[in-house]
Formats: structure tokens, sequence, C-alpha cells
């Protein structure tokens, strides 16, 4: 009777628990379910540590004992009803012990109650559980891959229950914290849909607060004031269910769309007459509310970054790092990294010297992190990692390298349709080009940002853009875009119809070209004009239709030449061209030579250009611009003229990629031998960055030890030709599994950075190289160096490790991260005994005396310990 009298009581605080989340009364709920658990004598502590949370990671594996994730959806159910009540007190702590960012409490339950799910059967907490498991893995574990599976487990154990109860904090859970890591954000509003239905129907008023609080503000595809209308109306479900959690944060993140829409008091805040974004903040952290407080610091960085307000934003960045725990899987946390990467290099160049290897350690970590998520879902990080790549090329000067990858994110984010990423991608190149004094080809970006920002909705940024960049009004001003269509009807129908049959009934590509100049010049009263294709991001003049007297000579640049398909030059305006085609807009200049931004381009100048009209044409295998001109009248292209352009070089476009494949076949069988070797040679290129990508160590960025030993093979045949020394150095950091377990696994990553870093910049020779050979370990491998040599490195090296000053409280050599290392000199030699195996056995054993003497410390093998009495000479050869 005792035992049913405790399951009782649990049973009561398990209810108890629920209620104080609902309430804010986080604390409470976590005390109130902490008591149930003792009555049900399930261990659980309240200050969980690191060890405890491995610990319960183990049994993890040990309890799933070979079954396949998937295959426990097929498990029995449980049958104790302690277990249940347990599981039941476990998943009522969720919500408390993740919002008010707890300690170590939230992976610590989340684990324990996977394990009594492993052990004893599902039940619909299993459901929860795995879920949340799911969550914790795509997390502070960074394993989204696995925790996708877990995920799904969870949905599929909810459904196979039929349980409607716990269906919307299921379905939540999954979507918020697992799904995005593997699915594009488009997908997420369907999801929350359905949460926000079983909410209705099972009467769960958290989650359906939580559902519709996010339902539609992650979908990338939608214009703002879409968005913002639709979140408004969820919101006032969240109202109704008088969760005050979940109204802040949801609220917040209207404020941010209100802001970009121009409804807010200043450009850079969240306030407007119906809401108080600082009585907001101040309320959650009274409630301890830690992932509403996240989501205030994130949001306000990000609208503080879009107005240029540089020094707000690193603030709330600052402000947010101790919290990341506290937006932990949520799709947040991709913007929270994007934005501090922004913010963060565009402060970089005014930091000190002793600030700047952190905060660059810090960005290359981050990197890292974006790209394990853009290589397990493409769709949602890839732009994201390739505009973080741009930023960090910057601030090292490799400017060219940095605008391949801004506009590789453009392309990326364009094809999974990140409407605002896309425009942060232009304006972040823009502003690249821009500090190069390169103004003329930051135009084009800075249009296309100016468009897409519009194109979203984001009024208050295109108002900004207008005033910081004055050259956008000057822009938008003096060009006329042919964007709008013109009434069919009032275009002489039949002549279109005739040239459109003309350039159809044309098969062969070279008489195509020449039909399709001529009738596009009958039509468009141009003097002259050529077609303008990109092969291989190279430009080259397919077709040109000249004047009968010939273009005239002019001075210009040898840069604005470009070679035509018959072996000739032809000078054109460059600028214009490649705006052209980046914008995909058509251009009309009335007066080129006096107005607009292309008045001082040297062709046009020379030339004395006037009436010009330039026309993108695009197809899926065909990329071109159509370039027209005419320097006897101004106004030529009027807009009628501008749309039987458009309209006859949309015909052309399909006719020239028909006859172009007509073409391929017709050369496939003569060319067969050539395209094998070209894409052979294309897949060694790409076996050839394959294979960068595998020398390099995905944490600290030094050679790996699959590149180590090859390099040392490669050191070791060369020298031995040469007869000359080769040094090998093994260092290790001292304490480094108490540095690991006391600091944690984040700042022993940061620490290890570091270290290579700084032990990399004391190798000042070509040859030397790091790599990392396991763990903390790290092997130097140095040609044509001598054991004094060695010496002197390998003090040096130990003295700069020490100098980085990272607290180590528990180590026994000293109070900072310090490192022992070995060393071993060898002339490797014809029909010598000694070994690439041995050199690094006898540095390693060097390694094992300097921990033995005390640590921090350099120990160097003498030549003796080879015993070859031919290499003692060599040996000592000078560094």
């Amino acid at each position: 009777m005792h035992a049913d009298s405790n399951v009782q009581r649990s049973d009561i605080l398990a209810t108890r628990t629920r209620q104080y989340a609902t309430l804010g009364r986080m604390d409470e709920s976590i005390v109130a379910a902490i008591q149930g658990l003792a009555l049900l004598n399930i261990e659980f502590t309240d200050q969980p540590t690191l060890a405890d949370i491995d610990a319960e990671r183990k049994l993890v594996e040990e309890n799933l004992a070979g079954r396949s994730i998937a295959s426990l959806v097929d498990e029995p159910t449980v049958q104790d009803p302690a277990i249940l009540i347990a599981m039941r007190l476990l998943m009522e702590i969720f919500p408390a012990a993740f919002l008010s960012g707890v300690g170590n409490l939230f992976p610590y339950l989340v684990i324990k109650s996977v394990n009594l799910s492993l052990r004893h059967g599902n039940c619909p907490e299993s459901a929860f559980n795995y879920a949340a498991y799911g969550m914790l893995l795509c997390g502070e574990l960074d394993e989204p891959a696995l925790g996708y599976q877990y995920g799904k487990v969870g949905l599929a154990i909810n459904e196979r229950l039929d349980d409607l109860t716990l269906r919307s904090r299921v379905i939540y859970v999954y979507a918020m914290f697992v799904h995005h890591w593997s699915n594009h954000w488009t997908t997420l509003t369907p999801l929350f849909l359905k949460g926000i239905e079983a909410g209705y129907q099972s009467g769960d008023l958290l989650y359906l607060a939580y559902s519709a609080q996010d339902c539609v503000i992650w979908d990338p595809t939608l214009d703002i004031e879409t968005a913002e209308r639709l979140h408004s109306e969820n919101m006032e479900i969240v109202r109704e269910c008088a969760y005050q959690d979940s109204l802040d944060s949801g609220t917040l993140f209207l404020q941010l769309q209100r802001n970009l829409l121009g409804k807010t008091h200043a450009e850079t805040s969240l306030s407007d007459s119906q809401f108080d974004s600082q009585k907001c903040f101040d309320g959650m952290q009274q409630r301890q509310f830690m992932t509403g407080i996240a989501n205030h610091n994130i949001y306000n960085a990000e609208a503080c970054f879009l107005y240029g307000d540089y020094d707000r934003a690193l603030q709330f960045i600052h402000a947010q790092d101790p919290l990341i725990k506290s937006a932990m899987s949520l799709p947040q946390l991709t913007r929270y990294y994007l934005v501090a990467n922004l913010t963060l290099t565009h402060h970089y160049p005014d930091m000190s010297l002793d600030e700047q290897p952190r905060v660059l350690a810090r960005l290359y970590r981050d990197l890292a992190r974006m790209t394990r998520w853009a290589d397990n879902c493409e769709d949602n990080f890839r732009h994201l990692q390739y505009l973080m790549t741009a930023e960090l090329e910057r601030i090292k000067g490799h400017f060219d390298l940095a605008l391949q990858h801004y506009n590789a994110a453009i392309e990326a984010a364009k094809k999974s349709g990140f409407l605002h990423d896309e425009a942060t991608a232009c304006e972040r190149a823009a502003c690249h080009l821009l500090a190069q004094g390169q103004k003329k080809s930051a135009e084009g970006y800075l249009r296309a940002a100016h468009r897409i920002y519009e194109r979203w909705g984001a009024k208050a940024k295109v108002k900004w853009l207008l005033k910081e960049y004055p050259i956008l009004q000057e822009l938008t001003g003096q060009a006329f875009h042919s964007t709008k269509e013109t009434d069919i009807s009032n275009l002489d129908l039949a002549s279109v119809m005739k040239a459109s049959r003309e350039i159809s009934g044309e098969i062969v590509l070279d008489r195509l070209l020449q039909k399709t100049m001529s009738i596009l010049l009958e039509n468009s009263s141009a003097q002259w004009g050529c077609l303008v294709v990109r092969r291989e991001d190279n430009f080259i003049v397919e077709a040109v239709k000249l004047p009968e007297t010939g273009l005239p000579t002019v001075d210009v640049p040898e840069h604005m030449y470009l070679p035509t398909s018959n072996g000739s030059r032809l000078p054109l305006p460059i600028a214009l061209i490649n705006k052209i085609f980046f914008s995909g807009e058509a251009l009309v200049l009335h007066e080129a030579a006096l107005e607009g931004e292309f008045s001082r381009d040297p062709y046009i100048i020379a030339q004395r250009a006037r009436s010009v009209l330039c026309v993108p044409i695009k197809r899926e295998r065909f990329e071109g611009v159509l370039y027209l001109e005419n320097n006897l009248t101004s106004g030529v292209f009027t807009e009628d003229r501008v749309e039987i352009i458009r309209l006859l070089a949309a015909q052309a476009s399909v006719a020239i990629e028909n006859a172009r494949l007509y073409e391929q076949v017709q050369e496939y069988s003569h060319t067969l031998e050539a395209k094998v070797a070209k894409r052979t040679a294309r897949l060694e290129e790409l076996n050839e960055e394959l294979q960068n990508l595998a020398d390099r160590d995905g944490l600290t960025d030094v050679a790996n030890r699959r590149r180590g030993d090859a390099y040392l093979q490669e050191v070791w045949l060369r020298l031995r030709r040469e007869e000359q020394p080769l040094t090998v150095i093994m260092l290790d950091v001292d304490y480094f599994k108490a540095y690991n377990d006391n600091y944690g696994h984040q700042a022993g990553d940061d620490c290890l950075i570091k270290v290579a870093a700084i032990v990399q910049s004391q190798l000042n020779r070509v040859g030397d190289l790091i790599a990392r050979y396991g763990g903390e370990e790290f092997i130097l491998i140095l040609p044509n160096t001598d054991c004094h040599g060695a010496e002197r490195l390998g003090e040096g090296v130990c003295s700069a490790v020490a100098s980085l000053a990272i607290e180590h409280k528990f180590s026994s050599a000293s109070d900072v991260v310090t490192i022992s290392a070995g060393s071993a000199t060898v002339v490797p030699v014809q029909n010598t005994t000694v070994t690439i195996e041995q050199l690094v056995r006898q540095a390693d054993i060097a390694l094992y005396k300097a921990k033995q003497q005390g640590r921090n410390q350099v120990q160097v093998t003498t030549e003796a310990v080879f015993a070859d009495n031919e290499m003692k000479s060599k040996v000592s050869s000078p560094r």
C-alpha cells in the first residue's frame, strides 16, 4: 500500500510540475519533479555534472544493445506504473529545464528519459523522450543526422500509440528543434499547423501556444508583409493561451518584422506604441526566461547590424555569448552565428593585437560549425557558410577569394529561396568592393541588394540603403529599366510573328545567329549589335552585325576588348554587359554619353554612344546578353521597341539552345574521346580538391595525421637523396583530459585551436609542417633541421604555448595550459637500419621522458640513440 501511495503522490506532483511550467514558475516546476522522482526511487540529481551526463550517454549505447534506431518504434509498451509516472515527470520538467537554462539539468534529464525508454519499452512519453533526445543531438551534441533519426522515431511512436494527449508537444519539439536541421525551412509551417490542431484537440495550451508563436516565422520565401500578417493572427492564439513566455517570445519576432516594415519607433528599435522592448526584457529577466532573453539579444543584434549600428550589434552578441545553451537547436541559433560573424568581422580590423587571435579562432570555430550543418542540409546552410567564409577571406586580405565566396553565397541563397540572406550577401559584396575603391563594380551588387530587399518587403531597410548609398538614387533615377509589361496590342504583331517564324525555322547555329542579329536590328532601329555569351565564366562575342562602314577605331583599355567567334576582337562597355549578366534585367540608356551610371565608361566616351539597349537572354544551357547601339539619335529604344526585342530575344534563346543541342548531337561521335578526356581532367581536379579537404584536421585546420604520415614519407625520401638531417617533434598538451573534463568540451576544442595556431606561427620555413596526430597530440616535421635546431624550436614552442596564458587550474605543471615535447633527429641514408617508424618512436620516447621529468619542457634525443656512425657527422649540420 505504501508503494501505491508513493505512486499516487508522484502522479499528483507530475500534474503540479506541468501547472507550474504553464504559469512560468520554472524553479518550482523543477523542484516538484525532483520530489516526485525521489518518491519512485529514481536516482536523479538536481546538480548534474558533465561526468553524470557522459555516464548517461554511454548507457544509451549499452541500452540500445545493437538495435537499429528505427526499430525502437516496434518495442513493447511499458507496464510498470511507477516507470510510466517517472517518464511523465521527466517530460513535464522539460520546458522548465530548457527555458530557465539551469546548468547541465536539461541534457541530463533528456538522456535519463531515453535510457528509461530503452530499458523498459514504449509509452506515450517515450515519443517525447526520443524527440527531445533528437533535439539534444541536433544542438549541444552537434550530431544533427543522428538527432533526425531519433526525432522521426518520436513522431512514429506517437502515431503508433495514437496518442493525442502528447501529440502537440511531440510535433513541436520535433519541428522546432530537429526537423529544420535536415529539411528546408519551408516545410516547418505544415508541422506547426498540425501541432496547433493537436493542441486544440488535447487542451495542451502550453504547446498550442508554442506552435502558434513559431508557425509561419521561419518560412524564408514569405514576403515580410504577408509573414507579419499571418504571425499577428497566430499571436492571438498565444494570447488566448495566456502563457506569458510564449507571448513575449513571439511578440519579439513580430516586432522585428514590424521594424523591417518601418513600423517601430526607430531603425534599431523593436518598440512601438503598443510594445516596450525594455519592459519585456525586464519581465523576462525577473522570470528568468533565458530563451526569451536569448531571442531579445539575437533579434536586436540583427536589427542593429541591418541599419549599420555595429557597436550596439556587438553589445548584443556579447550579451548572447554566455546564453548559447538557451538557444540550443533553435532556428534562431543560425541567425546568431551569422550576425556574430558579420559583426565581429566588421570590428576585426580595429581590434587590439591581443584580441584578434581569440576572435579569429572563434570565427573559424563558428565557420566549422556552419560547414557541418551545411554538409547535413545544403538548402538551409550552404549559403551562410559561403557568406561567413567570404567575410573571413576579406579580413585576411584575400579580396578576390572573398568576392568569389560572396557570389557563391548569393547564388546558393537564391537557389534555396532565402531572400533575406541573398540580399545581405549582395550588400556585403558591395561594401567589400567599395572598400577597395571599385565603385563601378559595387553598383551592380548594390542595385541587386536594393531590388531583393524591396521584393522581400523590407521597407525600412530599402529606405536606409538609399540614405546610406546615394549612388542608388542616381542609378534608379537616370536609367529606365524595362521591367513592366507592355500591352501587346500596341506592338506590330504581324512583324513580330513573321520574325519569330524566321528565327524558329533555322536549325544550323551559324546561320541562325546571323539571321537573328539581322532581324533584331531591323526591329529595333539599332545601327549595330552583337550577342555576348558566357562560357565557363568568360565572355565571348558569339555573333555581331556591324554597320556597313564598320565601327570607328576607338581608344579604350585592352581589357575592354572581347574575343569574337571568328578570332577577332571587339571593343564593348564591359561594365555595362557584366551588370546585365548579374542583374538579369534589360537596361535602356537614352543618352549614354551624357547621363546615367555609364556616362564615364571609357567605351561610351570614346564611341560617343547615344542610344544603348542591353537585354539578357537566359536558358538552362545558354546565357547571353544582346547589346544594341545607335549613335545617330537619342531615345531610339522606346518602350514598344524594347518589348519587341524582349519577345524576339526570348524566341531566339530557345532557337539557339535547340541549335546548340543539334550541333552537339552532330559532333558527338567525333568528339567523344575529347569529352571523356575533359571529364576525366575535371574528375582529377575534383579529386585533388577532395584530397586537400581530406588532408586537413576539421577542428584545428592544420594537417591531419594522414597528411602528416604522407609528408613524412616524402621528406624522408628527399633527404635520403640529399643526405640532410630530418627532425620529428612529438608534443602533447599537458593534463588535457583534466582540462576537458573540468572546463568542458567546447573549451577543450578552443584550447586545441589556439595551441595549433600558436605552434604553426613558430614554424617559419615553408618545408616545416605541423599535423594533429590524435586527440591533444601533434607532430612537427622539420626537414633540414639538426638536433640543436630542434631543441631551440621546441623550447620556443613551449614558451609560446605558455604565453597564451590559457587558465588551467587542474594542471600539476602550471596554472596555465602548457605542452611537453620530445624530438628525435636522423639523417636518412641508403642502406641504414633506421626507419621512419623508429624516428617517430624515439620522438615519442623523448616526449614520455619530458612528462616523467615534470612536463612543460622539451627532451631531445641525441644522435647516439640511432647508433649509426655513418650519419653522426651529418646530424649536427646547421639548421
